[in-house]
This record gives structure tokens, C-alpha cells and sequence, in this order.
């Protein structure tokens, strides 16, 4: 018989089914991480240096976990949210 380690819980609590739906879509649709639709692609990125103050950082990075994201690929899904939502403006 072999002993094995207790397996480690998740850190964020679970997404719910219909926000992952809405993220997986408009992953598919907007592609936020750089990667191009039609052909699967990467396609370069460049930086573009911003500052948060401690608070909004923090803020940032505990609404990334709970979707089960990195910070910075949260920040691009909502530019792309507030870009879209401006060009049809």
C-alpha cells in the first residue's frame, strides 16, 4: 500500500457555471490572450506599463483568483470589454 500526501484544496472558491460560460465566450470571441481566431496564431504583444496603487492591486488580484486568472490576462479581458463597449458607441 502506498502512503500519499492529502491533496490541496483549491485557493479560490468555484466559478459559477453561467460567469464561466460568459468568460469562455468572450475568450472565444475577443481572444484576450493574443492569440488569433482564425488562424491559432499568437500574435505579439507589447507591454504597456501602468500603475495601481496598493489597494486596486490587491483588488485586482483578488477578483483575477476568483475567476481563476492571472492579473494581467484579467486587466486585458476588461480593456477589451471597455473597448468593445466604446466602439459601438
Amino acid at each position: 500500500m502506498v502512503i500519499t500526501t492529502k491533496p490541496k484544496k483549491p485557493t479560490t472558491p468555484p466559478m459559477d457555471e453561467r460567469e464561466r460560460a460568459r468568460l469562455v465566450e468572450a475568450f472565444i470571441e475577443g481572444t484576450p490572450n493574443g492569440v488569433e481566431a482564425k488562424t491559432g496564431k499568437r500574435t505579439p504583444m507589447k507591454p504597456i506599463p501602468v500603475r495601481f496603487d496598493e489597494d486596486m492591486r490587491g483588488r485586482v488580484e483578488t477578483i483575477a483568483a476568483r475567476r481563476g486568472q492571472s492579473a494581467a490576462a484579467w486587466i486585458r479581458m476588461v480593456v477589451s470589454q471597455a473597448l468593445e463597449a466604446e466602439e459601438i458607441r
